[in-house]
Parts: C-alpha cells; structure tokens; sequence
C-alpha cells in the first residue's frame, strides 16, 4: 500500500513533499495522533537510533497527525511545538501533519482510534512494514530485518 503523498513542513521550516521529499532512501515514520502518545514514541526513538547508525540510506522522522486547521492555528501550534522542541536536529526531524485524518488513517489501513504506528517508507512511498503500539524485542527485530530485505543495494 502507498505511503499517501502530503505536503508539509519540519518544525526546522523545511518545506516537504512526503515521502518523496524525505533524505533518506529509507524512512522510519514514527507517526502519533496525540501528546499524550510521545511515551510510546520515545519508547521507539533509542532502537531505531541504534538501526540508523547501520545504515546511511535509513532516515528518522516523527510525523504528527494533528488534523485540519487554518493557517493561524496551524502557525501557533507549531510555535508551541518548537518551544516544547528546543533541540534543532530534533525539529529538523519532526513534521506536522495538517491533514485530515479519516483519510490519512483509511490511507494506511490504520485504526479509526489510533495507536501510534511506525511505519517503513522509501521515498516513492512503499510502505514495506508497519506496526503499532509501544516497542517490544520482536518488533524492533522485525523492523532490523524489514530494513536489511528492502535497503537499497550497492551498485
């Protein structure tokens, strides 16, 4: 299933097409709905950190679902964002979604109630693996193995 094509913006300002737009050949999405889901989040963030320092086609994003809003709404939420964010390598890396949600979680086949998700990504928007819920041993195992079957091979 394709990765749904979005134009958006890090919290560094960087304005993006995902996925194609994404630095990386490779893209874990670390996607969450709510603030109250960064637990699960940072749960995820010190494994695939280890993952990405094997791999230099492999890239790492926090993606929030943060649903429709008007321009002003939507630059005062990320000003909020950024102040709770001071860490620049980290906003560079985090991108808010304006999008409506319904569609994007029917998109990626993800539940109407959403968990947060971590999704494998290339930049033409193949979705190669997912999962949900907070990380467990045979899920970062899963996403290791996901990662070596489908990275790019030397030329």
């Amino acid at each position: 299933m394709p990765f749904p094509v979005v134009q958006a913006a890090t919290l560094a300002g960087q304005a993006l097409r995902l996925p194609t737009d994404l630095a990386h050949e490779q893209n874990v999405l670390l996607v969450l709905f709510s603030r109250e889901q960064q637990i699960g989040i940072n749960s995820w963030i010190p494994y695939v950190k280890r993952i990405e320092q094997l791999y230099d086609t492999l890239g790492l994003y926090e993606v929030l679902v943060l649903g429709r809003a008007w321009f002003g709404s939507r630059a005062i939420t990320n000003a909020r964002l950024r102040a709770d964010i001071p860490n620049p390598s980290l906003r560079a890396r985090t991108i808010p979604l304006y999008v409506d949600r319904a569609t994007f979680l029917r998109a990626l086949d993800l539940a109407a109630t959403p968990e947060i998700s971590v999704l494998l990504v290339d930049r033409e928007g193949h979705l190669s693996w997912s999962t949900r819920g907070q990380v467990t041993p045979d899920k970062v195992q899963a996403l290791a193995q996901a990662i070596a079957d489908t990275r790019p091979r030397e030329r």
